[in-house]
C-alpha cells in the first residue's frame, strides 16, 4: 500500500534523516571550507609562488590545517597532529 523508502544502517531513511537536519556523513568543517574562495586563494599562492619549493604538503593543506587548529583551539602541533589523524 505505502511505498517504503530505503532504510540506513540507522533504521531510518534518508528523508528523514534530511527532514530533521542530520549530518549525512560530512564533518562541520568540511560544511565550513566549502565556502571558501578556494580559487581566489589559488590566484594568490600563484601571484605570490607560495607553491615553490612545497613538494608534499601545499598552501591549501597548510592553510586547511591551520584552519582546524583555529577553529578547535589546538594548542601544540602535537595536538593537531593527533587531532587531524584521528580523522584519518
Amino acid at each position: 500500500m505505502w511505498a517504503e523508502s530505503p532504510q540506513t544502517e540507522f533504521g531510518s531513511s534518508e528523508q528523514e534523516r534530511q527532514e530533521c537536519g542530520m549530518n549525512s556523513g560530512r564533518t562541520v568543517f568540511s560544511q565550513l571550507i566549502e565556502h571558501l574562495p578556494h580559487k581566489e586563494f589559488n590566484k594568490c599562492v600563484n601571484a605570490y609562488r607560495g607553491d615553490r619549493y612545497a613538494k608534499h604538503f601545499s598552501c591549501w593543506d597548510q592553510y586547511l590545517a591551520m584552519a582546524f587548529a583555529q577553529l578547535t583551539y589546538r594548542e601544540s602541533l602535537r595536538d593537531i597532529e593527533t587531532c587531524l589523524l584521528s580523522f584519518a
